[in-house]
Formats: structure tokens, sequence, C-alpha cells
């Protein structure tokens, strides 16, 4: 570890201590969307969870909700200054701190660190996930096209985050593979890079789009906009939360049999990090 980060890490935090504030900020942002009109929904293995569950999978370690992008950008907009106490802190990509091309609610009495992140511009704590849902071209030659592009800018933005040696044997790996090459931009500013995404983005009505996706880095999946038209109550851990009406048709894009359980050499976390309360 490096010697930086001694003059701010305390206590270690266990896994199972980390679940529950990763649950504890959970109930802090749905509670703060229903406050301010916003809507969320229980996305990706957290979804999976809550349906097959009822709560944490139990080799998953990390928690994901989806907002439609109108309500992803509110609360870009509202949640450091509205009703805060400053517990819990909202980070965009744009913002210096960030190491993800979406945002992350943190617990800022902790501290969490993952293997070749880049924490120079300061540190960040326990979180949780949030994506947004846009609007997605009705043809599906164009989404293909408008899909590639934009998992190309996230590459680039992540290999960017990442500390220096680590970045080059990733950038020679891809160049090799040839993967992203047509959208991969070593020279932008991983700033230029979030404003690109946002910018492409925002072509697709959300409201008015035909259909709507979800696009990281492997992510690249369409659904008809009917899928996030409502929502109904789930319960996760103790608390129940909103989930898609059309969570089904989701699940079953990402997971296939989604009740059905993996094996047991597939039932593994994929995440590694160190978490600690703050000095």
């Amino acid at each position: 570890m490096k010697q930086f980060y001694k003059d701010f890490i305390g206590k270690t935090i266990n896994s199972q201590e980390q679940l529950k504030i990763q649950l504890d900020i959970l109930k802090y942002v749905a509670s703060f969307c229903e406050k301010n009109g916003l809507r969320y929904f229980l996305a990706d293995g957290t979804l999976l969870g809550a349906v097959r569950h009822h709560g944490y999978i139990p080799w998953d370690d990390d928690i994901d909700i989806r907002m439609p992008r109108p309500d992803y950008e509110k609360m870009c907009e509202l949640f450091n200054s509205k009703d805060n106490d400053g517990t819990y802190h909202l980070i965009q990509p744009s913002d210096d701190e960030a190491q993800h091309y979406f945002v992350k609610i943190i617990d800022t009495r902790t501290i969490k660190i993952e293997p070749y992140l880049n924490y120079k511009f300061g540190l960040i704590g326990i979180d949780i996930d949030v994506f947004p849902i846009d609007g997605a071209p009705s043809n599906p030659n164009e989404y293909d096209k408008y899909q590639k592009t934009i998992r190309g800018y996230n590459k680039t933005y992540m290999l960017k985050k990442k500390i220096f040696f680590r970045r080059m044997l990733t950038i020679g790996k891809d160049f090799v593979k040839n993967r992203f090459k047509a959208h991969f931009c070593p020279f932008m500013s991983f700033k230029a890079v979030a404003r690109k995404v946002k910018q492409l983005s925002n072509q697709y009505d959300f409201e008015k789009s035909e259909y709507v996706c979800h696009i990281g880095i492997g992510d690249r999946y369409r659904f008809p906009r009917s899928a996030y038209s409502d929502y109904k109550m789930m319960q996760f851990e103790d608390t129940q939360f909103r989930i898609p009406c059309g969570y089904d048709e989701i699940l079953t894009a990402h997971y296939g049999d989604y009740m059905k359980l993996p094996p047991v050499e597939k039932q593994i976390t994929h995440h590694v990090n160190n978490a600690y309360w703050k000095k």
C-alpha cells in the first residue's frame, strides 16, 4: 500500500460490514429519490438478488441501481446540496476524484482501495453504483454502431484512471486485439471523454424513444422502453425497493435462465478491494 494512504486509513472494514454499509447507502438513495420524484430501479446482480434471493446474491458484494437519463442527471444536480448532511456524497465521472465512467455514491466516513486505480486526486469510499438508462436508436444497425462508440469511450475513460504501468499493459493488449479501434481516444482527457459520452447519450430522448439501453464496457443491452414504464416493490434484505416492471425480460437478457443457480465454480465475487474507516 502506498505511503500516503496511511495518513487517512483507520480500522479495516470486513466484508459483512461492507455489505451493511452499502445497504444503508441504498436505503438513503431510495428515500432521496422518493422525496424528489426521481425514478430508480434495482439493477444487474442487485435486481437478480432481489428476485431470486430477496437480498444479496450470496457471493455478490456490490449494489447497482439504474435511473432513466433525465432522473440520473437530476440526481447529479441535487444530491450533494439538498438535504444532505455530508455522510453520503455523489461522485460524477467528470469529478477529479472519480474512478469510473458512471456515478458512485459513497459513504464519506470510509475509504475503499481497488487494485490498479489511481487515487492521486482523492480517495473514495464504500459505494453503490448508479447507471443511466438511455434512449436508443430503433434501427438495429444504427444501435450496433452507437453502442460500440459509447463502449469505446467508456473503455478509454477506465484506461485513463488506471495507474501508469497497468494502463500501458492494457493499452498494448487492446491494440494487439484490435478492440475498440475506431473509438479509442488516448489523447482525450478523462473529463473530455465524460463530456463526450454525456453528449452522445442525450441524442435519443428517453421519454420518446421506442427502445432504451444499458451500455457500459461489456454491457450493450437494449430493451423496449415499456420494460421501464412502471415498477413494483421487491424485498431486498430488510427493505423493499423498486424493480422495473419488465424485470423478467431484463434478467433473461442478462443471465438467461436466471432462477437457476450457476455452477459452484462460477459462484465467486468479481471485485477485489480493501475498505477502512477513516481516521
